[in-house]
C-alpha cells in the first residue's frame, strides 16, 4: 500500500514536470513570435536606391506661409511657434534674422509728418543738432517704404494728431504734468501742420492710418493694436522719429504684448549720433532686432 502510493505520487510529480515543461516551452515561442511580429511592424520600409542617390518612401511636410505645417492629405497642423522669422520667405541678412512672413508682418512708419520733416517744423528747429545724419536716415526711410510698396508689405502710419484738441485737454492743458505731457503744450506742437503727413510718407489707399494714440508710444491707446490682431500681424518693422524716444517706447510696448520687433535703426532720426550708438548697444537686444537699411531692402525684395 505505501509503496503503491509513492508510486502514483511519483508518477504525478512527473506529468506536472512534463506539463509544466510544455508551458513554458510555448510561452517562449509565442514570445519570439511576438517579439518578430513587433519588429517586423516598427521597422520604417527601406529605402529605395536611384542610381547614386536614396530616396526615401515616406511623403514629405509641407512648410506653409502662415507657420503651420501641412502633413500629406492637406490638413493643416498649426505651429506652437508664432515667431515669424523663417527661411522660407526671403534670404537670410546674417543678423540673425532669416526672413520675413508678409502677410503677418507690418512696416510701422513714426511720425513722419511736418514737424520733423519740414525745414521749419518746430520739433526739426528744437531738437535736431545732427542735420546731416537726420537727412540720411529720412533718405533710408523713404527706400524702405518705396521698397514696401513696390513689393506688396503692409504698411502702418503711425502719426501722432492733437489738431482736434488744440488746448491739450488730454494732457491736462499741460498743467502740474511732466515729461512729454508738460514739453508738447510748451512747445505748441502737433496741433497745426506740423501734424500733417510729409510727402512722399502720405498714406495711401490701403495703408493703415493709427488713430487715438495718447501716449509715447504708438500703441498706446490706440488702434494699431487691434488693427494688427486682427490681421494677423506677429512682427513689426518700427523707424522714425525719435529713435530714442517714440521708437523706443514702442518697441518696449510690442515686445510686452507679444510681437516680435525689428528696428532699421539708420532709418531712424536721433538728435545727436550719440542716442543712436546707445539705443543699439544698450537697448535693442532686450526687445527685439536691430537690422540696417540695406539688409532690410533685401527681406523686402529691393
Amino acid at each position: 500500500m505505501s509503496f503503491q502510493f509513492t508510486a502514483q505520487n511519483r508518477q504525478r510529480r512527473f506529468d506536472a514536470k512534463v506539463v509544466f515543461a510544455l508551458v513554458a516551452g510555448l510561452t517562449t515561442i509565442a514570445a519570439i513570435a511576438v517579439a518578430s511580429l513587433h519588429i517586423e511592424i516598427a521597422s520604417p520600409a527601406a529605402p529605395e536606391a536611384i542610381g547614386s542617390e536614396v530616396v526615401s518612401k515616406a511623403p514629405a511636410l509641407k512648410v506653409s506661409s502662415r507657420n503651420t505645417v501641412e502633413p500629406p492629405g492637406g490638413d493643416s497642423i498649426s505651429s506652437l511657434s508664432t515667431a515669424n522669422v523663417s527661411a522660407t520667405e526671403s534670404p537670410s541678412t546674417g543678423n540673425g534674422i532669416m526672413g520675413l512672413n508678409k502677410e503677418s508682418t507690418a512696416i510701422v512708419f513714426i511720425e513722419f509728418q511736418q514737424e520733423w520733416l519740414s525745414a521749419d517744423g518746430t520739433l526739426r528747429q528744437l531738437l535736431i543738432k545732427d542735420e546731416d545724419d537726420f537727412n540720411a536716415a529720412v533718405q533710408r526711410a523713404e527706400r524702405i517704404l518705396k521698397t514696401a510698396r513696390d513689393n506688396g508689405w503692409r504698411v502702418v502710419h503711425a502719426g501722432l494728431d492733437l489738431r482736434g484738441d488744440p488746448d491739450y485737454m488730454l494732457f491736462n492743458y499741460g498743467r502740474g504734468m511732466s515729461g512729454l505731457r508738460a514739453a508738447i503744450p510748451k512747445a505748441g506742437t502737433w496741433t497745426g501742420e506740423g501734424a500733417e503727413f510729409a510727402a512722399p510718407f502720405v498714406p495711401r489707399q490701403g495703408e493703415f492710418v493709427v488713430r487715438g494714440r495718447s501716449g509715447a508710444s504708438v500703441l498706446k491707446n490706440s488702434t494699431l493694436d487691434p488693427y494688427l490682431r486682427n490681421a494677423g500681424v506677429d512682427t513689426i518693422v518700427f523707424l522714425g522719429f525719435a529713435l530714442h524716444v517714440c521708437v523706443e517706447s514702442s518697441v518696449r510696448e510690442a515686445h510686452d504684448l507679444g510681437y516680435n520687433v525689428i528696428v532699421p535703426t539708420d532709418a531712424s532720426g536721433v538728435f545727436e549720433s550719440g542716442q543712436r550708438a546707445y539705443f543699439e548697444d544698450r537697448v535693442i537686444h532686450h526687445f527685439g532686432e536691430k537690422i540696417s537699411t540695406d539688409d532690410l531692402l533685401k527681406l523686402l525684395g529691393e
